[in-house]
């Protein structure tokens, strides 16, 4: 298995709080669940992994290289954020359009990547409808959409099955095992054990800023330190 993501000793802090402290770790390809209670590091992590933060201290590297500023490596992942950050005013649609557009697609390129993954997380009968009468379940979709239009070789999702109803998160788990079974690698934060079980065996179970444990799901939960201090047995 290629290592997508490494890094070594990394650290980042803000001010004098430590979000990752001292975190060496390799990701390889397939489905990996970033797992751990809220303020545990994930967020940061990904935000390293994705160029959007420089390491306080140690490094970062990803497919092989440093993602920051590096569009080589950026051009190759997808990001769908915990946060929603819409456009006022817009579609479903328009929002996945000009963003595949702001990337460097053409126009027709564009709109058939947009209609492509918007059909993907169900959302093709709603996409022309503004974004402020979508309910969170459907944000959450249409941020998929704009990751996925890019057809990105690495996927981020952070806390992706947030605000979606059981049905909805059924539809989750299956879509990011249709990608893995595409060949494309997903990491996916979650602080709740059983969404992880779902679509992964692999886990990096992170707390405090630093990695408890990694491996299969069997590994991790019999891990004494995860019993201890996760898992509260």
């Amino acid at each position: 298995m290629s290592a997508l993501i490494e890094t070594h000793e990394l650290s980042k802090w803000f001010g004098e709080v430590v979000a990752l402290n001292n975190l060496s770790v390799t990701i390889g390809e397939g489905v990996t669940g970033l797992l751990g209670a809220n303020g545990a590091g994930k967020s940061t992590f990904i935000k390293l992994a994705l160029g959007l933060y420089a390491p306080s201290r140690g490094h970062i590297h990803v497919m092989g290289a440093p993602p920051q500023n590096n569009p080589r490596v950026l051009e190759r992942m997808g990001y769908c954020p915990e946060v929603d950050n819409f456009y006022d005013g817009m579609s479903g649609y328009e929002f996945v359009y000009w963003l595949s557009r702001q990337w460097g697609m053409d126009r027709k390129s564009a709109h058939k990547a947009t209609i492509e993954a918007i059909e993907r997380v169900r959302m093709a009968d709603r996409m022309d409808d503004l974004i402020d009468e979508y309910s969170k379940g459907m944000r959450q979709r249409m941020k998929l959409a704009q990751a996925l239009a890019l057809k990105p070789d690495l996927l981020f999702l952070d806390e992706p099955m947030n605000g979606l109803d059981p049905q909805g998160r059924e539809e989750m788990y299956a879509l990011i095992r249709d990608l893995a079974a595409e060949g494309r690698s997903v990491v996916v934060s979650s602080h709740i054990l059983h969404e992880v079980e779902k679509i992964t065996d692999n886990v990096v179970l992170l707390y405090n800023g630093s990695v408890l444990a990694q491996g299969t799901m069997q590994q991790v939960q019999s891990d004494e330190r995860v019993i201890e201090v996760y898992l509260g047995r």
